[in-house]
């Protein structure tokens, strides 16, 4: 993707369609927003049409953003339970059955479980990102959507970015579906002949199952464990326990059992697709499906699949970077989110090539950018999540974006130039330039928990274990000048604190050794929570003051130049420093032995980058005084 996007802004709209097209003059890279239903919508769920570009226009990757906002009409706001809710286009075929009528075929695009709404603020507005170029040759021209429900306000669009994609679609079909009874899943969900298209050379698989039902003797099938498997010609190639971890949601917490593991889905998620590859195991004109999953006398499954015909790939030699996920501001990011240290990347192999080497460029716009050689062994369409070395990320200008660039796959050249880059909007981690204290009370079952400090490198540096029941502890965290992360784990999923168990609540605050109270961490995280931060290089530095000394810095806010006044009652050998926010020194000024009185000396910050710097005033390696500024354009 071209790292400057093209969205046009016009908004056009005929019979009750509405479609938001790029300039005539758009290419690969390009991006084409489809505007559908809006917050502000009628109807519980949303019904309508939209116009989409022509089937003849190419797309290198489709992405339906699905985004929710609280309802304040609503008691709770948010909606108190957790609802089955369904993304579904109907394709209006043109042929008609005996009696008469359209035969419409319904796809389900994506399917999405409510939060538990009770205390939940949505803000102005959750989004999760679905991949749907798999559907484009439906999502052409004059398309019939529906959905959304009667809690929660939706908004849902198509980001459709122009270009080549990995491979075509030749066809998409749907196969088994519905509502199945797992005593009955083999009678409903039988083996399935299926008659290739002699065009495709490719296949793939989509499977969307999620459990529900409980109180019953095995609490099937929301809570229950079940594997899934798929037969090819009747040897099984693929299988999956169905049953996934929820206590990392980054929508948390919610008002409700949202840490308990459930059978395809989490409340407050998309429902979990599993997408298969099945090209290594077809050969011939045709090829017997079997899908299976262990029996069960209670509960039901929501099952849909779609058998996905490709072409060839595209391109031979080719790599893209796929996600950003830190840093990243998103909300979907939030658990691992801000950094100081390690960037975590997601690169996929989207050549036919075997990809075993890739050079990773990264760092913020504007600033220092450091390269990566990854190593490895990816397959056509494999992604691998990749942690990038920490680095100096330096002062920036132009915001805080972030970019990463993939090139050299296998030592040559890409073959596709428009998904080498990516850019994500982030925050920055706090700095502090004085010691962490953390203070930890107790719940009941606190075998479950432990804390650790890891180094940049991921590395523990300390580590608190063993810890009594109900009890309080205090650590103040001296470490060198550096970045640190922070993390709580909890072996039992459910925190420190969850109305639903008898633990008790326990609590962490951390607090600065200058004083002041600085964060409260929610008991109700879950499985863990991580929080990262800079300790500057006047951390373990103590103002000194023997005697009394003027200091004063103006303006601040500061633009251009920055004033500095002073002053001392004895001769002192002084040095004034402008540092930034990890406690490099950017610019100094030595006036060497001064007299006593009042001095005065001048910055010129106009060739600095906006954003929090320090000036200090220091004396016999000493810091004697320290300012906070901020500089501003």
């Amino acid at each position: 993707m071209k790292t400057s996007v093209l969205i046009s802004v016009m908004l056009f709209l005929l019979c009750g369609m509405a479609f938001i097209p790029t300039e005539a003059s758009a290419g690969p890279g390009d991006t084409t927003v489809v505007q559908t239903f809006t917050f502000n919508w009628p109807g519980s769920p949303k019904e309508g049409t939209f116009l989409f570009p022509p089937a003849d226009k190419r797309f290198e990757k489709i992405l339906m953003y699905y985004t929710l906002k609280c309802d304040p009409k609503q008691n709770p706001a948010c909606g108190e339970w957790d609802y089955l809710t369904y993304t579904r286009l109907f394709h209006h075929t043109g042929r008609f059955d005996s009696t008469g009528k359209e035969i419409v075929e319904r796809y389900e695009l994506g399917r999405f479980i409510t939060p538990y709404g009770i205390g939940l603020d949505l803000g102005e507005g959750w989004t999760w990102v679905y991949d749907v170029t798999d559907f484009r040759q439906l999502l052409a021209d004059s398309v019939h959507l529906k959905a959304g429900n009667w809690q929660e306000l939706l908004d849902l669009k198509f980001i459709m970015i122009e270009g080549t994609p990995p491979r075509d679609v030749i066809k998409i079909e749907n196969l088994w579906r519905g509502s199945i009874k797992l005593k009955e899943f083999a009678a409903k969900v039988p083996p399935r002949k299926i008659d290739l298209d002699p065009r495709a050379k490719m296949f793939k698989l989509r499977v969307t199952t999620t459990g529900h039902k409980f109180s019953n003797p095995t609490n099937c099938a929301e809570f229950c464990p079940k594997i899934h498997s798929i037969n090819v010609d009747g040897v099984r190639r693929y299988q999956w326990q169905i049953r996934q971890e929820c206590a990392t949601n980054p929508l948390y917490p919610q008002g409700g059992t949202w840490i308990y593991d459930r059978a395809g889905w989490c409340p407050g998620m998309p429902a979990t697709t599993q997408e298969i590859e099945l090209t290594p195991y077809i050969s011939g004109s045709s090829v017997f499906l079997d899908y299976n999953c262990e029996y069960d006398e209670y509960g039901n499954y929501i099952v849909e699949t779609q058998f996905v015909s490709y072409g060839p790939p595209n391109h031979n030699r080719d790599a893209a970077v796929v996600e950003i996920k830190a840093p990243n501001r998103g909300e979907m990011y939030n658990r691992i989110n801000p950094i100081c240290a390690r960037p975590l990347v997601v690169i996929q192999n989207t050549g036919a090539e075997i990809l075993n080497s890739l050079d990773i460029s990264y760092g913020p716009v504007g600033g220092n950018t450091n390269t990566y050689r990854w190593t490895g062994s990816l397959k056509f369409l494999e992604k691998k999540e990749v942690w990038l070395p920490a680095f100096n990320w330096g002062t920036w200008s132009g915001g805080n974006v972030f970019r990463v660039t993939v090139s050299n796959p296998n030592g040559g050249s890409d073959e596709y130039a428009y998904n080498n880059t990516m850019e994500s909007h982030f925050e920055t981690a706090p700095v502090y330039n004085s010691y962490l204290v953390i203070s930890m009370r107790t719940n009941k079952a606190a075998y479950e928990t432990y804390y650790e400090i890891l180094n940049a490198a991921g590395k523990p540096v300390f580590t608190k274990k063993n810890l009594l029941n109900n009890a309080i502890y205090r650590d103040t965290i001296r470490l060198m000048p550096g970045c640190y992360e922070f993390v709580i784990h909890d072996y039992g999923d459910d925190g420190i604190s969850f109305w639903a168990n008898n633990d008790g609540s326990g609590s962490v605050i951390f607090r600065l050794t200058g004083g002041g109270l600085w964060k409260t961490m929610n008991p109700d995280f879950g499985k863990e929570w991580r929080m990262q931060f800079t300790y500057s290089s006047l951390v373990n530095v103590e103002e000194i003051a023997a005697r009394p000394v003027d200091f004063s810095v103006f303006p601040n806010p500061a633009n251009g130049a920055l004033e500095v006044t002073y002053s001392v009652d004895v001769p002192s050998q002084l040095r004034l420093r402008l540092l930034d926010v990890l406690g490099r020194v950017v610019k100094e000024i030595d006036p060497g032995t001064v007299a006593p009185g009042k001095h005065r000396a001048r910055f010129d910050i106009s060739d600095l980058a906006p954003g929090n710097y320090f000036v200090a005033l220091v004396g016999n390696g000493a810091v004697i005084r320290k300012v906070n500024i901020i500089i501003v354009r």
